[in-house]
């Protein structure tokens, strides 16, 4: 063998290895074959044969006859995480870190809030995206208008006669999740260096991309007696601290609790007296298990000083990424930003959306929901009695897809979730759910996934690392 050709399979070699550790090529997923690997890198057979005979001697591919060379169908394991002792955790870091893990090969993942895919109506969804695309041929070649489609705007307007409110589809702003909406709202109503007033515990996300935007936290307490939050905010927006507040009222991530009707009017009254906007995250508002639909801090916002924020990414389908603001009196602030942040959103995914609620579908769907899920957080809740017992305690959540489960015996939330992620299991720990330190004794679980045999043996094993 000459050298040139030496020097050719070893690096066509290294490239599919790389893509391969890289996660390019699956486990079970075919390589192209000698033939056409050849002619598209222009080289000989022999030389893609040297190569992938070396990846077969290390294990990486298999031949298979008749068939062709497959990537080795191996389980991918999780590397265990370095001891909290050894370095320094950021808030930043850990938050790249759980939200990475969650998507990692091989993890039972029980950090992601959503939905199991046997609760959404996926078949529908799908039939939506085909009739929309039939409707608008052109959808996927034009820009949609920055503001949103007209039509699923007006059926954004319809859902909230649920909570007590009439809009015009003009002061709904359409955006790419409910984050974007979040994002597109803080980067119109404050500057860095700022304060901003934020129930504690709060959702990672939302801590995140305030310190992406260079503002200051000031918690409020969440969860407590009627009053405890507006006591805590009054005063903040008396002092002139806080240039604006940022609340979950309906079922807050991570632990559940539902803001009393009487707390979310005096917040409302509290922002027009002040004049300090208020910024509702409602993403979890149509998941509840009992009763009726919880009104919201917007049903009493009279003056426009109320941001609200949602999304269907929760309820109906998280990967079409649509959701929407109201911005109030500071719509064209938001509308501004969406311009300069994200000209559109999808125009396809938006006509799908649309096409599914204007088929009175999203109703039907939601009750389904909601059932499913009240049954599979009581399921949830047994496993949890049955395999941790009084090490934690768990309190029921009202809605929402999270448990926040505090623990009682002395462990620490990060030990539990590095212990949990050797193991191959995702979990979240408490502490990111807060600016300071605070909450490490808690751990968040989602609750949404069916529980399979490999997840129900995955909380066997979450309840003998905790009571361990």
């Amino acid at each position: 063998m000459s050298s040139d050709n030496q020097y050719l399979y070893e690096a066509i070699y290294a490239r599919i290895r790389a893509n391969i550790d890289h996660g390019n090529y699956r486990p079970g997923e075919k390589l192209k074959s000698v033939r056409v690997m050849s002619r598209e890198l222009g080289v000989s057979p022999t030389t893609i044969f040297n190569a992938y005979y070396k990846l077969e001697a290390e294990g990486l591919i298999v031949a298979r006859p008749k068939q062709g060379y497959f990537v080795q169908e191996q389980r991918p394991k999780v590397s265990p995480q370095p001891a909290s002792a050894g370095r320094a955790v950021t808030k930043k870091s850990l938050i790249k870190e759980v939200v990475e893990a969650s998507r990692q090969p091989g993890l039972i993942d029980f950090s992601t809030g959503v939905p199991g895919p046997d609760l959404l109506p996926g078949d529908r969804v799908q039939k939506s995206i085909r009739k929309a695309y039939q409707a608008y041929p052109e959808i996927c070649t034009r820009y949609p208008d920055s503001r949103g489609m007209p039509a699923l705007r007006r059926n954004i307007c319809k859902l909230a006669l649920s909570w007590g409110c009439a809009f015009h589809e003009s002061e709904i702003l359409v955006t790419a999740g409910c984050m974007e909406a979040m994002a597109l709202s803080l980067r119109a109503l404050t500057r860095p260096g700022d304060t901003v007033a934020i129930s504690d515990p709060a959702y990672f996300g939302t801590l995140r991309l305030m310190e992406v935007l260079g503002l200051n936290v000031l918690p409020l307490p969440s969860g407590g007696p009627s009053g405890t939050i507006t006591h805590a905010l009054r005063e903040a927006m008396a002092s002139g601290r806080v240039k604006a507040v940022v609340l979950i009222p309906n079922f807050n991530n991570p632990n559940g609790a539902l803001l009393p009707v009487e707390d979310k009017k005096a917040i409302a009254g509290m922002a027009a007296s002040y004049e300090v906007p208020v910024i509702e995250d409602d993403i979890y508002g149509e998941l509840f298990y009992e009763g009726q639909r919880p009104v919201n801090i917007k049903t009493f916002d009279k003056e426009g000083w109320v941001v609200y924020c949602n999304s269907f990414s929760k309820t109906l389908a998280p990967g079409l990424r649509i959701g929407w603001a109201i911005p109030g009196r500071f719509y064209e602030a938001l509308y501004e930003q969406k311009i300069v942040h994200n000209l559109s959103t999808s125009g396809l995914s938006q006509a799908a959306l649309s096409h599914f609620l204007e088929k009175g579908r999203y109703d039907s769907h939601m009750r389904r929901l909601r059932r499913g899920m009240r049954a599979r957080v009581a399921e949830h809740f047994k496993l949890f009695e049955q395999h941790m017992g009084d090490a934690v305690a768990t309190p029921l959540p009202p809605g929402g897809l999270v448990g926040w489960l505090s623990l009682r015996n002395g462990k620490g939330g990060m030990q539990i979730y590095q212990e949990a992620r050797a193991a191959g299991i995702g979990i979240v720990p408490g502490t990111v759910f807060s600016p300071g330190d605070r909450y490490d004794t808690f751990l968040r679980i989602s609750l949404g996934l069916p529980l399979t045999d490999e997840r129900v043996a995955a909380l066997a094993q979450l309840g003998k690392l905790i009571r361990g």
